[in-house]
């Protein structure tokens, strides 16, 4: 009991692979053991297989995901199950039950099954980087199921029915053995070659969740700045009226620069100031459509452009995600839909300059995915500048927009240019998913704010 609590200070890696922290689950079994020399009247026996399976059938209920599990929550199923194993039958409705030929048959194949759940779950998170979705989990587990009947028919009941015990009894020993001294080896040679690239396989498959990994909300200012009501911007000092204000106006994509735009000022001492008008998939485009918050677009880019014309700014800056659903996906319809912005903003604030910034590059998945899937795949790091895995069709958009946009009166800034080379696209500014420079497919990381800003802030800030 008292090594069940203490699964709950326990780091989760120590208790689901140190025996220390599962020793008391195996203490149970022996405790079985020894009531066999006790002996249990019939009716104790039978109360003992009716509450065993209750408290199975309330593990079943109870543990979900929110639990820490193995945690002294195990103390549930592992009672139960020892409950009606020391019962040894005797309760009739519990002995039926568990004689059917379907639970029998369960049963036999219950060990390897728990062998191969792990690994195959595990090589699935290694590979693709990320938790399996429904039915990729119906795949994994009908793959353990197959993989468990196999061992079982093939390996355990000839083992089980062999005929020279001794023999059989020396070649598991060798095997046990044999095992220990190839681990033994490669602990020697301080792992094999490849140890450096599954640690960072490892590190990249960690992490599930690239919103919550990466800040995503924090990241762009959500709820403070982005995809708020007009006066909650207001009141929140989202939009500031001074000098040399520079007005980030557009959709994720945009509110995605406010880190590195804010750090570079910090960084130059600079007395610029920040406005932020930013609504996930609104671009500065006057497009039917509704945003994030079923708003609708043009509705939130009039209220932009009527704080423009309040607030004066030196700056508007302004971007999108080309591909995002509120995109004007047609090169040319775009660029008709980008003029009749700059007509409205240089109406509202004449003496502005306005800078667009490009397409930021774009992955087929999200960046961690697929680096992730080119460690697995090549066996080595991806190169910091690639183009596995990278979108060509935001290429196109960036030269589109660097031969058309100058024409409009407006500064282009590539972003593309900034961040790519011949050899491909920035994918990280260090070792580690802490350092890849997109949080998914595109949004900028802070690392990829800032690395951008160091490239192109000067163009900004003059």
């Amino acid at each position: 009991m008292r090594l069940a609590f203490l699964q709950w200070h326990l780091m989760a890696e120590l208790i689901t692979t140190l025996p220390a922290s599962r020793f008391w689950e195996l203490m149970a079994g022996a405790i079985i053991s020894t009531l066999r020399f006790i002996g249990i009247n019939t009716s104790l026996s039978k109360l003992m297989s009716l509450l065993g399976i209750i408290l199975i059938a309330l593990s079943i209920t109870m543990i979900d995901e929110k639990m820490s599990f193995p945690g002294y929550i195990a103390i549930i199923p592992v009672l139960g199950a020892s409950l009606i194993i020391a019962s040894n039958g005797n309760d009739l409705v519990v002995s039926k039950l568990l004689s059917v030929r379907p639970v029998v048959f369960f049963g036999l194949i219950s060990y390897p099954l728990y062998l191969w759940h792990w690994p195959i779950y595990s090589f699935y998170r290694s590979i693709f980087a990320g938790s399996p979705d429904y039915h990729e989990l119906i795949l994994l587990l009908l793959s353990s199921f197959f993989l468990a009947i196999l061992t079982y028919y093939l390996i355990e009941k000839p083992l089980r029915n062999a005929r020279n015990k001794y023999i059989t009894a020396i070649l598991l020993a060798l095997s046990v053995f044999g095992t220990g001294l190839i681990g033994a080896f490669i602990f020697h040679i301080n792992g094999v070659k490849d140890r450096e690239i599954n640690k960072s396989a490892g590190e990249y498959a960690s992490v599930t969740d690239v919103y919550n990994y990466y800040k995503y909300g924090e990241l762009l200012r959500g709820g403070i700045c982005h995809s708020v009501q007009l006066t909650a911007a207001i009141s929140n000092g989202c939009i500031k009226n001074g000098k040399h204000n520079i007005f980030i106006i557009g959709d994720s994509y945009a509110a995605a620069l406010f880190n590195g735009l804010s750090h570079y000022i910090d960084n130059k001492g600079s007395d610029y100031i920040i406005s932020q008008m930013t609504d996930g998939n609104a671009p500065p485009l006057f497009v039917d459509g509704k945003d994030d918050l079923q708003r609708s677009v043009i509705t939130l880019n009039n209220n932009r452009i009527n704080e423009i014309k309040r607030v004066q700014p030196e700056v508007v800056l302004l971007t999108w995600s080309v591909r995002g659903t509120n995109g004007v996906h047609d090169k040319k319809l775009a660029i008709d839909a980008l003029s009749l912005t700059i007509k409205k903003i240089k109406e509202a604030s004449p003496d502005s300059r306005i800078i667009f910034i490009g397409p930021v590059p774009e992955w087929n998945a999200n960046l961690v995915k697929i680096i992730s899937n080119y460690l697995s795949e090549f066996k080595k790091k991806p190169p910091l500048y690639m183009t596995y895995g990278l979108n060509s069709e935001i290429s196109e958009w960036d030269s589109y927009f660097s031969n058309n946009v100058p024409k409009m009166g407006i500064e282009y800034i590539s972003a593309y240019k900034a961040l790519c080379n011949e050899s491909g696209c920035l994918t990280r500014v260090g070792n580690g998913p802490d350092f890849i420079t997109a949080v998914d497919w595109g949004h900028l990381t802070k690392p990829g704010s800032d690395f951008l800003f160091n490239k192109i802030g000067n163009k900004i800030i003059k």
